[in-house]
């Protein structure tokens, strides 16, 4: 494949795969804005920022 042809076809995938992405997280925080709504959770402030709770385990990078 040409080097050209070759970057042709990566711009058009990250295009596609950076819409996908945005489309996705957007769905997501509607929903999670939506469930924060029902549950009374919490409301977002000033400027439209919803503070969730969020946690995560970085020791599956660890191996032993």
């Amino acid at each position: 494949m040409h080097l050209k042809t070759w970057q042709h076809y990566q711009k058009t995938l990250h295009g596609g795969a950076r819409r996908a992405a945005s489309s996705h997280l957007q769905e997501a925080a509607e929903i999670i804005r939506g469930v924060y709504a029902e549950m009374n959770l919490g409301e977002p402030d000033a400027d439209g920022i919803l503070n969730i709770s969020v946690s995560f385990d970085g020791s599956w990078h660890k191996r032993g």
